[in-house]
C-alpha cells in the first residue's frame, strides 16, 4: 500500500525538488486545493509537509498551516521543508511549535538525528533543507530519515 503524503504549504522548492524526492523514496504526493480542504486531506495521509518559505500558494503562514494539521490530525508527523539551514531557521520552528501548544523536538538530517527515536512521532519536527536534497550522501539518509518519519 502506497503512503500518502500532504503538501500542506507547498512552495516551488517543494514542487520541484521534495516532490520528486518524496516519489523515489516511494510515497504518494498529495497536494490541497486550498487551505480549506487541509484537515480533510490530513486525516486521510500518513505525513505531511510544510514549506517554511514566506510564500506559497497557500497563503497561510507555516504557523496556521501547522496549527490547522495538529487539529485535524493531532498524530500526524510533520516535515518541514526550507532553502535555508536549519540554523536559520530554528526559532521560526520553536515558535511554530509553542504557537501550537507543544514542545517539540526539531531534527535535521545527520548521522546523530538519523538513529534518534523520534522520527515518526507527532512531537518531532523534521527539517529537510534544499542542501539535503542536493548532496549525494546526504539525500540518502535524508531519505531513510523521512521514511522513517513519515511512515
Amino acid at each position: 500500500m502506497t503512503k500518502s503524503i500532504l503538501l500542506a504549504r507547498p512552495h516551488p522548492f517543494i514542487v520541484t525538488d521534495m516532490m520528486p524526492f518524496l516519489t523515489q523514496a516511494g510515497f504518494r504526493v498529495v497536494k490541497p486545493e486550498g487551505y480549506a480542504n487541509l484537515a480533510t486531506l490530513a486525516r486521510s495521509c500518513t505525513g505531511a509537509v510544510v514549506s517554511l518559505a514566506i510564500s506559497s500558494s497557500v497563503p497561510e503562514s507555516a504557523a496556521e498551516v501547522y496549527q490547522k494539521l495538529r487539529a485535524a490530525a493531532p498524530a500526524l508527523p510533520v516535515l518541514f521543508a526550507g532553502i535555508s539551514s536549519l540554523d536559520s531557521l530554528r526559532g521560526s520552528m520553536e515558535r511554530i511549535a509553542q504557537q501550537a501548544g507543544m514542545q517539540a523536538a526539531i531534527l535535521g538530517i545527520s548521522a546523530a538525528n538519523e538513529r534518534t527515536g523520534g522520527l515518526g512521532k507527532s512531537d518531532t519536527l523534521l527539517y529537510v533543507s534544499k542542501e539535503d536534497l542536493a548532496d549525494t550522501a546526504r539525500r540518502q539518509m535524508a531519505a531513510r530519515m523521512v521514511l522513517r518519519h513519515l511512515r
